[in-house]
Parts: structure tokens; sequence; C-alpha cells
């Protein structure tokens, strides 16, 4: 588990933008590493201020709220 501290060394020192939208979705929404990997483009629909993941877990599928760093970093990343 990261702390705050650590989350915001991993981001900052990060020169790929597709590492800092991984990390910050792991921070962010609490996902598992693999529903990360598997999320689809179809199942993000991005606002203004929030995004909102549909990601199939071990056990169910279930809808995850993001306001965050996540927004703009996977908005520069896609």
């Amino acid at each position: 588990m990261l702390t705050l501290g650590e989350y915001n060394r991993i981001t900052s020192n990060s020169k790929s933008i597709k590492y800092k939208a991984s990390i910050s979705l792991l921070w962010e929404s609490g996902c598992r590493i693999c529903e990360i990997l598997t999320l689809k483009i179809k199942e993000i629909a991005m606002e203004d201020n929030s995004m909102i993941l549909g990601v199939s877990g071990k056990t169910a599928d279930r809808v995850i709220f993001i306001i965050g760093d996540s927004i703009a970093y996977l908005g520069e990343y896609l």
C-alpha cells in the first residue's frame, strides 16, 4: 500500500503519461491491477470534473466514480 507521499513522488517523477494515468486510477479507485489493465475505453465515461468507470471485478461488475488527478492524466493519455 502506498502512502500519499509515495503516490505524489511516483506521479511527479514519472515521465510517461500512461504510467501516471495507471497509478492515479489505481490510487483513486481502489481497483485491482487486473481491473485497470482490462478496462476498455467504452467502459469509461468522462465528464468535465468527474469520470465513471465500469469495471469487471473478481466477484462482480461495479461502477466507480472518480474525481481527481486521474481525469486529467487519462484525458491526456487517450
